[in-house]
């Protein structure tokens, strides 16, 4: 039994670690976090929730529909402590662990949550989740850098709006989004403004 849990849990990690070393954004990134504790945990429900600077807060939950309240609870006293949190109710062991992380001047925070019935967490399996939470810190950090420099690649660092190259991506999106449903009318509205070259050297 103990070599098959093992089996099953080198499994699961390295499934992450290869999901981790793909290019993803943070939803994709997310739903392979939670999904993959769960499956490494055996455990019947889990939460994973992240907060970016001013961004929407990023919350997945999946599992057993009861114990949401649960997940909800003490995947925030991580959050709020910094730490490990685990705590049994009606049967149910909870064990919450907090994410940080920071790239290119933003940073957030967050907790991986699992819950299951009838079994306590081992110590050895909080390791394990906690090293699944450090790889999870580094993707998250990377997929964050990747979407600073796209976003410096079609911005004007003078004006902070969007340049040719942002255009074009916007221009042909919008073409292709049309092109598969009944066209709407649009308009593009080109200004050529004479002597704006020397306002905008001068300024």
């Amino acid at each position: 039994l103990v070599a098959r849990e093992r089996t099953r849990l080198q499994a699961a990690v390295r499934r992450l670690g290869d999901a981790f070393a793909a290019k993803l954004d943070l939803t994709a990134l997310t739903s392979i976090v939670l999904y993959g504790s769960l499956e490494a945990m055996d455990a019947d429900a889990g939460q994973l929730t992240l907060e970016i600077g001013a961004r929407s807060a990023l919350v997945e939950t999946t599992g057993e529909p009861n114990q949401a309240g649960l997940l909800a609870e003490v995947g925030a006293e991580a959050q709020e402590s910094g730490g490990p949190r685990r705590l049994e109710r009606d049967g149910v062991w909870a064990l919450a662990l907090p994410l940080s992380f920071a790239s290119d001047g933003e940073s957030g925070r967050g907790a991986l949550t699992v819950t299951r019935r009838a079994r306590e967490f081992r110590h050895d399996e909080q390791a394990l989740l906690h090293g699944l939470v450090e790889r999870a810190e580094t993707a998250i950090c990377d997929i964050l850098g990747h979407e600073a420099l796209h976003e410096q690649a079609v911005t004007d660092p003078l004006t902070s709006l969007g340049n040719r190259r942002k255009l074009a991506s916007k221009l042909s999106e919008h073409l292709t989004a049309t092109a598969a449903c009944e066209p709407e009318p649009f308009l593009l509205m080109l200004f050529d403004l004479d002597g704006f070259k020397g306002y905008n050297d001068t300024f």
